[in-house]
Parts: structure tokens; C-alpha cells; sequence
């Protein structure tokens, strides 16, 4: 059976997190640590998204203004 790299990562990280304590506030943190850092992806790609938006509006802007066809 393969398994998907993220998966195998998260395996790791807890395995890395049993051998440094086994306390449930290590496994806590673990998960804390995963769940933000998903949220962090999350909201860098919805910035760039928004920046790479406006920039292809902005250039469809210019490209009207020169008089020139945006799409056909």
C-alpha cells in the first residue's frame, strides 16, 4: 500500500513527538502545530490569489485602454 507523502509526514511527526514525550499535551501541540499551519497555506493562498487577480484585471485594464483586444 502507498501512502501519500502528507500522510507518511504526519506519521512521522507524531512518532517525533512520542519518542520526545508521551504526554497528551505533546500530541496536543502536534496536532495545534499541523492545524496552523494548514490555516497559515491556507491564508497565503488566498493572498496571492488576490494579488495575482488584480494584477490580470489590471492588465486586462491597460491592454483596453491601449485599444487592444483582451481575449479575442
Amino acid at each position: 500500500m502507498v501512502r501519500e507523502p502528507t500522510t507518511d509526514a504526519i506519521i512521522i511527526g507524531k512518532h517525533a513527538a512520542r519518542l520526545v514525550g508521551s504526554d497528551a499535551r505533546t500530541a496536543h501541540l502536534h496536532n495545534l502545530a499541523i492545524i496552523g499551519g494548514l490555516a497559515v497555506c491556507i491564508a497565503v493562498m488566498v493572498l496571492v490569489s488576490r494579488m495575482a487577480r488584480k494584477a490580470v484585471m489590471q492588465a486586462v485594464a491597460e491592454t483596453e485602454k491601449a485599444g487592444g483586444s483582451a481575449g479575442g
